[in-house]
């Protein structure tokens, strides 16, 4: 009997989270539909926003936030190497790119955590017009826009804008 009313209360949630996520993503189409391109830009600001509001107050408990701090500053000396390991081998789990890019970015200000996530959901907005651009290149608007759209209301996509991961 237990199991029972605990599907069924499982049903019940996912089916209010779908209708819900069915509701956005139409109210979402119907404005994109309306404003095209030009929203498509301005879009771009409230993913930033959404990002930065939805972020961890620090670094999130067994991701790879602080892995990529410290391979960033370990760039910045020169070197590719796993200072948190006693025997500091060379770094093979990441490619340097976006460390490198941490790297530069958290140089002049110490790396300020809030400037690395600033420049993170940056780069996730940055993503997400790209991906609008290229689609519009290939396909067209009329494809584009929900593209872009289905993107941008991926929680993943915002809640990995707000956080030090690749």
């Amino acid at each position: 009997m237990r199991t029972i009313i605990r599907s069924a209360a499982y049903r019940l949630a996912f089916a209010v989270s779908l209708a819900f996520a069915l509701a956005t993503l139409l109210l979402g189409a119907a404005i994109f539909y309306a404003a095209h391109a030009a929203f498509a830009r301005e879009m771009d600001a409230s993913i930033e926003l959404a990002a930065w509001l939805l972020r961890p107050p620090g670094f999130v408990w067994g991701e790879d936030d602080a892995a990529y701090l410290l391979l960033a500053k370990e760039l910045r000396h020169l070197s590719y190497r796993e200072v948190q390991d006693v025997a500091a081998p060379m770094h093979a789990r990441f490619p340097p790119l976006f460390p490198l890019m941490l790297a530069v970015v958290g140089w002049p200000v110490a790396d300020s955590l809030d400037v690395l996530l600033a420049f993170v959901s940056l780069c996730s907005a940055g993503a997400i017009f790209l991906a609008y651009d290229g689609t519009r290149r290939a396909f067209g608007d009329d494809v584009a826009l929900p593209v872009a759209l289905l993107m941008a209301l991926n929680p993943a996509v915002l809640w990995m804008g707000g956080t030090l991961m690749a």
